[in-house]
C-alpha cells in the first residue's frame, strides 16, 4: 500500500454480523455507498467490514457485489458476541490502518444504513471546515428534531449535549481518540449494547471540560430497516434531517 493512499483522509470502519433468520441489511447498505462513491472517492483510503464471527458470512456478501478496487476489505474474528466489543475491534483496526500517519478520521459505520450523495468526499469536506478541538466525536446522523431546526435556520451543524448522544450510525473520531475508545468498551461494564452510552463515559474521563459532540445538519445517513441486533426490544429511529440519497454537501458548498 502506497504512502500516498495512506494519507488519504478517512478510513473507514463498518461493524456487521448475520441476523439470520432475521432480515439482513449488509448488501443493501454496500450498495448505497458504492452508488455514492465508495469506488471514487478521492478522499477515502478504505473501508474495512468487520464481521463478528469467523464463517465469512461478510465475505461472500461482498464478493457478491464484485467491488474488485482493494478499496474495500473484510475482516472476521473468532466470535464476539457482545457488541461493544466488536466495535472496539474495528475502531482498533481503523487506528492501526491509519498508523503513524498524522491527522485523518476513522468513519465508523453500522450495517443499516443509506448514505448521501458524494458521501465519503461530503463527510471529509464537511470535517474540513467544522472540526474543532473541543469536539471529539462527529455525527453524521442524529435523531433530533434540532439538527433538522438547523437546517432550516441555514446551519450546517448542531452542537450535540453529549449526555444526550446515541446512535452510532455513522461518526467520525480521530484516531488517537479511537484507540482511548476502544479501551473504554473493551474495559468498562457497561451493558453488553449501549456502546453509545459508553462513548458518555469515556468523554466525561478524557474531556471533562467539554459537553458536547457535533453532529451534520442535515444527517447524511438515513438508518434504515425495522429490527435492530442491539436493542431488539427497542423501537427503530430514523433522523428527520436526512435529506436523501441524491442530495450532496459537496452541492451545498458550491452554492
Amino acid at each position: 500500500m502506497s504512502i500516498a493512499a495512506m494519507t488519504r483522509d478517512v478510513i473507514a470502519v463498518m461493524v456487521t454480523v448475520d441476523r439470520s433468520p432475521g432480515q439482513n441489511y449488509l448488501n443493501s447498505t454496500l450498495k448505497s455507498l458504492a452508488n455514492s462513491d465508495l469506488l471514487t472517492s478521492e478522499r477515502l483510503h478504505s473501508l474495512t467490514v468487520l464481521d463478528s464471527d469467523c464463517l465469512g458470512w461478510s465475505e461472500r456478501v461482498v464478493e457478491s457485489l464484485y467491488f474488485g478496487s482493494g478499496r474495500v476489505l473484510t475482516t472476521s474474528q473468532p466470535r464476539r458476541t457482545v457488541a461493544k466489543l466488536n466495535v472496539a475491534s474495528a475502531l482498533t483496526i481503523g487506528a492501526e490502518l491509519r498508523n503513524e500517519v498524522s491527522g485523518g478520521w476513522i468513519l465508523f459505520l453500522e450495517d443499516d444504513i443509506a448514505v448521501c450523495s458524494n458521501f465519503f468526499d461530503s463527510v471529509a469536506t464537511w470535517l474540513d471546515k467544522h472540526s474543532r478541538e473541543d469536539r471529539r466525536v462527529y455525527s453524521f446522523g442524529a435523531n433530533y428534531q434540532e439538527v433538522k431546526e438547523a437546517v432550516e435556520n441555514g446551519l450546517e451543524s448542531w452542537d450535540y449535549p453529549i449526555d444526550s448522544f446515541y446512535g452510532t450510525q455513522c461518526f467520525a473520531i480521530r484516531p488517537c481518540d479511537a484507540v482511548t475508545l476502544a479501551d473504554e468498551l473493551e474495559t468498562t461494564s457497561d451493558g453488553p449494547g449501549i456502546y453509545d452510552l459508553t462513548m458518555h463515559t469515556w468523554a466525561k474521563k478524557y474531556y471533562p471540560n467539554i459537553n458536547h459532540f457535533l453532529a451534520s445538519a442535515p444527517s447524511f445517513v438515513q438508518h434504515m430497516g425495522e429490527a435492530s441486533v442491539i436493542r431488539k426490544e427497542g423501537k427503530m429511529f430514523t433522523f428527520p434531517s436526512w435529506p436523501g440519497e441524491e442530495w450532496s454537501y459537496l452541492c451545498v458548498k458550491e452554492i
